[in-house]
């Protein structure tokens, strides 16, 4: 931020009018190369938002693992009327597949989790069924027990839940208890939890399902290894890089000046003499083109 505001002020003084004409188109090819580059160090930022939630805790979930990590991050809320986080990754003036690394990061940890949508209740006509309504309330059970088992299991990395309950009239002679299924994709194995414990808890949430009618599926994604060294070494290579080419790009600026005044100059010191000379042989000329005297002749 220092440098670029240093980099602004050098813009602001290049743009400050000078007596002298020609100062003042030097000062405009100055001004010119360094709008330029400025433009060019600008495309060269790398921020890109790699990720957007509605739920803070979820942002600052996002944000810890990713700082932990080592990677430049950034949790920014967004601007306007909806709530919301962006997960911003620095990539630095060059691009160098943080912001690729950080999304693999999130996904491997289950992040963002998908925004869940609830079924419609209300038909074209405005009126509800009641399948309807029964549709969306077990919609609403299952990510309620999505969320709790997200909270009170350790290592998970998603969760799905699917809760079938039988369609009980009062004309039936015979009750269908409910069931349900739920897949837990874990980052280890073996889990800190037993099967026993996340049927317990699904049951308590449903009534009359009961624990030996949830089947429990628990499978293993690994986290996958983080190039933190290949990112290092990647960094401090476009680092030389880019040292490299301001350097050469002040020295191709400094010879463009030095060449500039000199031609200046050069034209200049031409001016001059050429003035110079014109103005010698006017008097010459008045003093030869006058017809000389004879002796004895008056003048008139």
């Amino acid at each position: 931020m220092a440098f670029l505001c240093n980099y602004l002020n050098i813009i602001l003084q290049l743009k400050k009018p000078m007596a002298n004409s020609r100062n003042n188109r030097l000062r405009r090819v100055f001004l010119s190369i360094f709008l330029l580059s400025g433009v060019c160090l600008l495309a060269a930022c790398g921020e890109k938002s790699i990720a957007t939630t509605e739920n803070e805790s979820e942002a600052n979930l996002m944000f810890d693992i990713l700082h932990t990590r080592g990677l430049h991050v950034e949790k920014n809320q967004k601007a306007g009327e909806k709530l919301g986080w962006d997960i911003i990754i620095d990539e630095g003036w060059f691009s160098e597949g943080e912001a690729a690394v950080a999304t693999q990061v999130l996904n491997d940890h289950g992040l963002p989790r998908p925004k869940e949508v609830l079924p419609e209740t209300t038909s074209p006509y405005g009126m509800t069924s009641p399948e309807e309504v029964k549709k969306r309330q077990n919609r609403e059970k299952e990510i309620q027990i999505a969320n709790h088992l997200y909270a009170g299991l350790p290592g998970v990395i998603s969760v799905s839940v699917v809760i079938a309950q039988p369609d009980n009239s009062w004309m039936s002679l015979e009750k269908t208890p409910p069931t349900a299924s739920v897949l837990i994709v874990q980052k280890e194995l073996p889990p800190k939890f037993t099967h026993a414990d996340v049927q317990n808890q699904v049951s308590g949430s449903v009534p009359e399902l009961k624990p030996e009618n949830i089947r429990v599926t628990i499978t293993q994604q690994p986290l996958r290894e983080i190039p933190l060294e290949k990112l290092a070494e990647q960094r401090r290579s476009r680092m030389i890089f880019a040292f490299g080419a301001g350097l050469i790009t002040l020295l191709v600026t400094a010879l463009f000046a030095i060449w500039y005044m000199l031609k200046r100059r050069k034209r200049q010191i031409e001016f001059d003499t050429k003035q110079v000379t014109e103005g010698d042989e006017i008097p010459e000329l008045a003093t030869f083109d006058r017809p000389a005297l004879v002796v004895g002749d008056e003048e008139d």
